[in-house]
């Protein structure tokens, strides 16, 4: 009558076929193996790298926006322009997390398990094995088509919203900001002229000409008188940078600037009436002809001065 095996002896016998197929003594058998580390490690680790990155950043434009000693006035004011622009932390974050999930660096690599024809004595001997690793595989496959379908899911998610953020919100920022304005003070023309540049994106002809406006060129003759465009109080009054000599109103939380002036008839600190004589036009700072830069802000964010005007 032949002997019943224990579970371990069929291990150990087992092992000793697939060495022995192998060519390997099962004595060198025991080997250090290198096993991958987890994908969810190498996310966690980005993650954290992506974290620590954003928080540089952000003290950085926050020492650039508060600290007037250390940095100058035209990268403050770049600085500003840069953070005035709307941005999607969401769509930047979905667009981040699809590309690492892509990037076949971080993709899951699963080793194929090798397969051999067993005898008939070794699938006897071994059964308790195979069903072993097929239920191992099937758990991978599961795994695998459960992250395939969570990526579909994610990116049907991602379109979903942008189509709604088309649909929901027609008017940007600086549209609200000028409506706000419109609604709570009324603005007059600081000059009479022809519009040169206009608030948005331009070519670049001169190094003098940055590629982005903030405000509204009008060309007139040099010495042509400015009006206050409304009431305020003078916060800034000389020399500005490219701004050449400048002219800063405040009223409430609506800033109005008049750039490369000739001449200016106030001083910091007066007290200003709509329509009140503040200065004349002129080319200094980054100016290649005579004009008025005519600038309006709004908590901090540049508001289109057209849209007001319309």
């Amino acid at each position: 009558m032949e002997r019943v095996l224990t579970p371990d002896e069929k291990l150990r016998r087992a092992e000793e076929i697939y060495y022995r197929k192998k060519g390997i003594n099962a004595k060198e058998s025991n080997k250090t193996v290198n096993v991958p580390v987890s994908n969810q490690k190498y996310l966690l680790k980005k993650m954290m790298i992506q974290i620590v990155i954003c928080l540089l950043i952000y003290c950085s434009y926050y020492v650039i926006k508060n600290y007037n000693f250390i940095f100058s006035k035209d990268v403050i004011e770049k600085t500003n322009q840069v953070l005035s622009y709307d941005i999607d932390i969401q769509e930047m974050y979905c667009k981040v997390a699809n590309y690492i999930n892509n990037y076949k660096y971080f993709s899951e690599q699963n080793e194929e398990t090798p397969k051999e024809e067993n005898t008939q004595e070794e699938n006897t001997e071994n059964v308790e094995n195979t069903e072993n690793t097929d239920a191992v595989e099937n758990v991978e496959n599961n795994s695998a088509q459960v992250q395939e379908t969570k990526v579909e899911t994610l990116s049907a998610s991602i379109e979903n919203e942008k189509v709604m953020k088309v649909e929901e919100s027609s008017l940007n920022q600086a549209q609200l900001d000028a409506n706000e304005i419109k609604q709570e003070y009324s603005l007059i023309n600081p000059i009479k002229g022809q519009i040169t540049s206009r608030f948005g994106v331009r070519t670049q002809t001169e190094e003098v000409i940055s590629p982005y406006h903030v405000g509204l060129d009008i060309a007139a003759n040099e010495g042509t008188v400015i009006l206050a465009s409304m009431d305020g109080t003078v916060v800034e009054a000389g020399e500005l940078a490219g701004y050449g000599k400048c002219i800063q109103i405040q009223k409430d939380d609506i800033l109005t600037i008049y750039g490369h002036c000739s001449k200016l008839y106030v001083n910091k600190g007066d007290v200003i009436v709509q329509g009140q004589q503040i200065g004349e036009v002129g080319q200094t700072g980054n100016a290649t002809g005579p004009h008025l830069h005519f600038e309006i802000r709004k908590s901090g964010r540049y508001v289109d001065p057209e849209m007001i005007f319309q």
